[in-house]
């Protein structure tokens, strides 16, 4: 019985191999030739697979970003191009091949290729990476740019600015992942220029500063902005602020109910926590005012008392994009407003 096992097992397995095809080579081709995938263009996905005996139905792509690591893939195209190209040892060998684009973002590609084995229906499939690199329209802070950003001066709860220079940095690290030429921007907290107590018993705050963005066509049509932010720091919150022309105060979140300001917790509990890239999307209810959109800033707020533990932290921004358009993947932890625990 044990020999008439193995003979089965065998013959199975060949005939398996018999009925497989086999997956040559995955290619992802840029619309504009220039090696590099960008936002929403549309990309050409070719695969050349030798068909044997259990055929070889339509190829379908499936895509998941890079992050969260547990993310499932989504069904994204299909490959119903189908070109003979060859033969090998005896089979067919076809090129097949079809178009999709992505959203700004890291990826994870799939194709899947069906076939019949034993009357079921199998699939083998092959996998690639790709960055999509961001639309002109987002601060993507690569090739070590700041893109006209800076930063303005440390503040106390009351307003007041505090003496010394914060410098703005640029990082290699990048959102979604780290990649060559890719990378944020980025500000040390340190003991010398960011209050604790007695000096300031409360809390501190300091804007990232964009460019002038009058003349950008996206960032006129906003209602808000969608941004990421990394840190190992603890206690700390950020509020995106966009100021309209004709407007004396600029806007932020605020919670309808109470008419108190929102803020998004950006941080852990642990100064040892693992580094993530944290997501905030703020689309303004009701709609942001008619008007020039002039710049905006992404406010940082600190917890006073934990400036000591936070010395030598970096807070770094990525990907700051207007809303809408959306921007999708997430690519990292989405966090929810909270009203602000200062007040």
């Amino acid at each position: 019985m044990r020999i008439n096992s193995l003979i089965t097992a065998v013959l199975v397995g060949l005939s398996a191999t018999a009925c497989t095809p086999i997956i040559h080579e995955l290619r992802v081709i840029d619309a504009n030739n220039n090696a590099a995938y960008e936002h929403d263009e549309v990309l050409t996905v070719e695969t050349d697979v030798t068909v044997k005996s259990g055929g070889a139905g339509t190829p379908i792509v499936y895509t998941r970003p890079h992050f969260p690591a547990d993310s499932n893939y989504q069904r994204s195209a299909e490959l119903p191009d189908k070109t003979l190209i060859g033969n090998n040892n005896g089979y067919d060998q076809f090129m097949f091949s079809g178009q999709l684009n992505l959203d700004y973002g890291a990826y994870d590609l799939r194709v899947s290729v069906p076939y019949s084995a034993w009357l079921t229906r199998q699939h083998v499939s092959t996998s690639t990476s790709l960055y999509v690199e961001g639309p002109d329209y987002c601060f993507t802070f690569d090739n070590h740019s700041s893109m006209g950003f800076n930063m303005g001066p440390v503040r106390h709860r009351n307003g007041t600015e505090l003496p010394g220079n914060v410098i703005l940095g640029t990082k290699l690290l990048n959102w979604p992942e780290d990649a060559s030429g890719h990378g944020s921007i980025s500000f040390d907290i340190d003991n010398q220029n960011f209050p604790q107590p007695p000096e300031e018993t409360s809390y501190w705050f300091i804007d990232f500063i964009s460019p002038d963005l009058s003349q950008i066509d996206a960032w006129q049509q906003s209602q808000g902005l969608s941004f990421r932010l990394s840190s190992g720091a603890v206690s700390l919150y950020a509020q995106p602020v966009v100021y309209i022309q004709g407007h004396n105060d600029p806007f932020a979140p605020k919670d309808l109910a109470s008419d108190r300001f929102l803020v998004y917790p950006i941080s852990t509990e642990s100064i040892n926590a693992q580094r993530v890239w944290n997501v905030i999307q703020w689309s303004s209810s009701p709609d942001l005012p008619e008007g020039v959109r002039e710049r905006v800033h992404i406010r940082i707020l600190g917890d006073a008392n934990a400036t000591t533990l936070n010395n030598h932290a970096t807070v770094f921004l990525d990907a700051v994009c207007p809303m809408p358009p959306e921007i999708s993947p997430p690519g990292g932890v989405v966090i929810s407003p909270i009203l602000k625990p200062m007040e």
